[in-house]
This record gives structure tokens, sequence and C-alpha cells, in this order.
């Protein structure tokens, strides 16, 4: 498997960070990515208040208090860009609904939740 954004992740695996939010596509955490479903909460209107907080100053945060040298977040939506833009690696999972500026915005694009735990498990697997 070819890994180029991912390969100083794969070379350094104790320093990274994997940040994942695939909003209702894996929530409720599921045996496998094959059984989760989108709950119906999930399918309701997102809305982001009127402040300069969102998913990527959370996610700048996490990371200045976290030892990892290296990052990676995933997301679907809107509210995944600000974080897609400030991780070293920021991976796209494409759904019919995902807009085409998250897309743009990412690294990487998987086809969907599934292929998603699967290049997971494979950097988990080449980098162990």
């Amino acid at each position: 498997m070819a890994f180029g954004p991912l390969a100083p992740l794969r070379a350094d695996p104790g320093a990274g960070a994997v940040l994942l939010d695939v909003d209702g596509t894996l929530a409720p955490i599921a045996p496998h990515p094959d059984q989760s479903a989108v709950p119906d909460a999930t399918r309701a209107l997102e809305a982001r208040p009127p402040v300069a907080v969102g998913k990527g100053t959370a996610v700048r945060d996490l990371l200045a208090s976290s030892p990892a040298a290296r990052s990676l977040y995933a997301g679907d939506d809107l509210t995944d860009l600000d974080a897609l833009r400030v991780v070293d690696v920021g991976v796209a999972v494409r759904s019919d609904e995902t807009p085409p500026v998250v897309l743009k915005a990412a690294a990487i694009v998987v086809e969907g939740p599934v292929a998603l735990a699967d290049l997971l498990a494979g950097l988990a697997v080449d980098s162990a």
C-alpha cells in the first residue's frame, strides 16, 4: 500500500496522533464498520455558533498539549474543514453528503468508513 502523505506517521508511529471525527458514520462505536449506522440524533441540522472556536481550534489545542510530533485527522463534513487544515495529514471520508471543499482540503480521500478503517489498520500493521 502506498502511503504518500502518511510516510511521516509511519516513520515514527510512537510520536503520532490520529484524530477521527466522522459524525454518525462510525458512531456509536460498532464492532465492525459495516455494522455502524447513523443515529437519528446525528441526522439533525448542525449549527455553528458565531464564536471563533471549532474543531480546528480543539484539535490545535489538543495537539499542543500532546507529545505527538505528527497528526492525522479524518472527517466528512464542513465542520471538519478547520481540523483538516491544522494537522499533518487530513483524510476526507467520502459519502453522498461530503462537500467538495472537504474533499479538496484533504491530503487523502477514502471511499467511506470501511476504507478509513482499512487505511488505519494498514497504517498500524505497517508501523509495527
